[in-house]
């Protein structure tokens, strides 16, 4: 790769982060009109582990994460939006959990798992995920939200 590539490139992530930020001041605000969103509310008061992704950007990236989330794998917002909950994954996480979290948010269904992820730095942590697809009044999935429970 080029410097010049490396450039653009770079420009292009910093370019697809603010639009992400963007988007998620106007997902908060449609979400408040949402049924679904007394559910954020209710894990954000809980201080639950959570993070909430949208399926219609590209690698359905996460545009929120709660503080409960950001304390237990020591990342900042800045460092999450815009990603693939995948940079969690490490060199122990089982493909096979992966999978049928892939799956399940595939087919729209809410799956749960017991998964090995990874914090920022680079411990490795144990945690029950949950996930589950937000829908709008006609069905369609518009978000997923990912609960994470700490396990020892």
């Amino acid at each position: 790769m080029t410097d010049q590539q490396r450039v653009e490139r770079r420009e292009r992530n910093r370019e697809h982060a603010k639009r992400s930020r963007i988007r998620k001041k106007f997902l908060l605000e449609s979400l408040m009109e949402q049924p679904d969103f007394r559910l954020m509310l209710a894990l954000q008061a809980a201080q639950q582990n959570f993070a909430v992704s949208d399926p219609s950007l590209p690698d359905n990236p996460i545009v929120y994460a709660s503080r409960g989330f950001l304390t237990l794998t020591g990342y900042q917002m800045s460092q999450v939006v815009g990603r693939n909950c995948r940079f969690l994954q490490g060199p122990g996480t089982d493909p096979k959990m992966v999978d049928r979290i892939r799956t399940g948010v595939a087919a729209g269904e809410d799956t749960s798992v017991c998964l090995l992820n990874y914090k920022a730095d680079g411990t490795p942590f144990w945690n029950q995920f949950f996930v589950a697809a937000l829908r709008d009044a006609d069905g369609t999935v518009v978000n997923y939200v990912g609960v994470q429970c700490e396990v020892n």
